[in-house]
This record gives C-alpha cells, structure tokens and sequence, in this order.
C-alpha cells in the first residue's frame, strides 16, 4: 500500500480492511457472502475521529459501488459507537454527538447496523468502558435472512474465563444470527448460521 496515500492515513496507518468472499451452505441452501473485517483508528481525539469518519466514507463507497446488489457483513472493531461518538463535543465541532460511521447509520436503503439497538440499549461492548464500539452492519438484501433480536454481546465469557480482561481481551464477543431461507416454518429453526466478532486488543 502507498504509505503517502490519505487512506493509509486513515485507516490507522495501513491497517485496511479484510474481505472474505465465503459461499455459505447450510443444509444444502447456499449463500455468497462478503464478510468485511475491520478495525477503526482507536482514541477520542479529533484526529482520531476524523480518521474514522474519512474511512468509513471511503469503506461505504467501496461497497455501494463495487459490491452493489451483493450480500456484505461488515464487522469487527469500529473504535467508535453508532447512536453517537465517544468523542466529546469540543473535539468534533459541527458533527457532535454524530457518531463517524453515520454515513452507515443514515444509509437506511443500503445498510441494517444491527448493533445500533444495542447501543442504544446502554450497552457495552468492552470491559472498562461504557459504550458499544464493536459492530455488525449488514446489507438491506441481507435483511430478510436476519433472525429478530438475535444481536447479542456476549458479556458473560467475562464470568466464565478467569481474570478475561488480562487473559484473553479487554472486548467481549458480539454474536449476530442468520437464516438462509426468507421465510423459515417453527420446524426449520435449526437451518441458521451465525456470525461472531471475537473479541480483539484495542490499539
């Protein structure tokens, strides 16, 4: 990658994101699907919020324009929470309390933040603070797959795995479900697929 390049910059200094194109086949329905990985510049500073808000334009536009009608789940650590930034109002000017992802937040044609709701539930995705920062945003044709209210952060890992905030990640796991029919019978409950964000060091 060009080290001189603005999306260097903004994507934390080359660390872009990760795209796995995956057929998904459970009980012989199949699915493509691109899975996006990603990791937002980390902090509450100006910088730092600008950072994020340059590259998820850029992310968004990438994916309206070159995976336009394609099946996407954008996931992973956004650095940022959804209903509203973590960056305090003397930092961000005229874009307070906007969160630097809200161009996928207000793209209600395109894209489902499926973790808008717990956001703004007051919950919390790491273990020392109190926002939501990891997230699964999915495409709008994805929708009719999605299983209702099955977002879910897996906070009680941290009860279960001693001392987990030093042995294993300062996140906890965010769990979103998938049906791979539009319409699924109380019987068929069992063909899903689910999709995690495992918990990873903020940097």
């Amino acid at each position: 990658s060009d080290r001189a390049s603005a999306s260097y910059f903004h994507w934390t200094s080359g660390r872009f994101p990760l795209m796995m194109t995956s057929e998904v086949t459970i009980n012989g329905v199949s699915k493509e699907v691109n899975f996006i990985l990603i990791h937002g510049k980390a902090q509450n500073s100006a910088d730092a919020y600008e950072r994020r808000k340059n590259a998820a334009q850029s992310l968004h536009n990438y994916v309206v324009n070159e995976l336009k009608d394609k099946e996407v789940v954008i996931l992973g650590d956004f650095n940022d929470d959804l209903d509203a930034t973590i960056a305090p109002a003397n930092l961000t000017g005229p874009d307070w309390p906007l969160s630097s992802y809200d161009i996928f937040v207000r793209d209600t044609a395109t894209f489902v933040p499926s973790t808008l709701t717990l956001s703004r539930a007051k919950e919390n995705s790491t273990v020392r603070y109190a926002d939501v920062i990891d997230h699964i945003i999915f495409s709008k044709n994805l929708q009719s797959n999605y299983i209702n209210f099955s977002t879910q952060i897996l906070d009680e890992f941290a009860n279960i795995i001693h001392n987990y905030s030093t042995t294993t990640s300062d996140h906890y796991p965010v769990k979103i479900r998938f049906r791979l029919e539009s319409t699924t019978k109380i019987d068929e409950i069992q063909d899903e697929t689910t999709v995690y964000v495992y918990p990873n060091p903020s940097i």
